[in-house]
């Protein structure tokens, strides 16, 4: 039987199979895998998104540690060698009169690479007020160098006098390159 020989309603209802035929080829081969691929490219997007929102935090991040990176540079540029921090140290000690109170200062170098080294002094005062060893520490402040406590420890049994037993190490680093 040929389609010009069925009856209106079966070519019709012919007619109708084949495009429901049509539609569910079209929407399992061509819409389903476009609309799949789309999903899957926008979750990709959201999450370079995300990881680009990570980089640029990363690299703002990044450029505050460099500027901190150049100023502590600057700072270590004008550093004194050890023995020119020891004889600043001592300027300071005399300044104060705290001097008579010293029983160890001790420099010591540690390499940091081809370009720095690090200098510790340790300082041992037995018997300082505790007005002195502030004074002391705040024109040690005072002058204006990238340099910290490494240690710090005051005995806690003090003298009838009010007089401490201190320990610390003064910390910097220096540019062993500059000329």
């Amino acid at each position: 039987m040929t389609y010009s020989e069925l009856s209106v309603r079966d070519r019709r209802s012919l007619m109708l199979g084949g495009l429901v035929l049509a539609a569910f080829i079209t929407w399992q081969f061509v819409v389903k895998p476009v609309q799949s691929r789309l999903d899957s490219l926008n979750r990709i997007v959201n999450s370079k998104q995300q990881m680009l929102e990570e980089i640029r935090q990363k690299a703002l991040d990044l450029k505050g540690f460099k500027t901190e990176v150049e100023y502590l540079k600057t700072q270590i540029s004008g550093q004194p060698n050890a023995g020119k921090m020891l004889a600043t140290l001592e300027q300071i000690q005399t300044k104060h009169d705290v001097k008579k109170w010293v029983t160890r200062m001790r420099p010591s170098t540690i390499p940091l690479g081809k370009e720095y080294e690090q200098i510790v002094v340790s300082i041992e005062l037995v018997g300082i007020s505790f007005e002195k060893l502030v004074a002391f520490l705040v024109d040690v402040k005072a002058m204006n160098l990238a340099i910290g406590v490494q240690h710090f420890t005051i005995d806690k049994r003090k003298s009838a006098s009010g007089a401490l037993k201190t320990t610390m190490d003064l910390v910097t680093v220096v540019n062993v390159t500059r000329s």
